[in-house]
């Protein structure tokens, strides 16, 4: 009867510790101040990119119908490098931290 009671508790190893358990306070902190990051910037992305597309269809909408002048389209255009910078300098910021190590499983 021992037998049978001893065989239903599973044997815990080393291997199959959750990784919450193993992880110290301070690399759970830094992990998740990564993730906050990788998450701000990502949404920052998101912002700049819907703003970028709203300024180049704009663009190519008021070119279609022969309606941009000097003036209007030389602010168009910058607006939409100063965005396309802002863009790149994301995107290279969220290349260089990698991935989101924060995991708890």
């Amino acid at each position: 009867m021992e037998e049978a009671s001893r065989s239903c508790t599973p044997e815990l190893s080393r291997s199959s510790t959750p990784r919450s358990w193993t992880i110290t306070f301070e690399d759970l902190v830094r992990e998740r101040a990564v993730c906050s990051e990788i998450t701000e910037l990502d949404e920052n992305w998101k912002q700049l990119d819907a703003r970028l597309t709203r300024n180049i269809e704009c663009l190519e909408g008021l070119q279609k119908l022969g309606k941009v002048s000097p003036p209007e389209y030389n602010k168009l255009a910058s607006e939409e490098k100063k965005l396309q910078n802002r863009i790149d300098v994301i995107e290279d910021a969220l290349e260089r931290i990698g991935e989101c190590p924060y995991s708890l499983f």
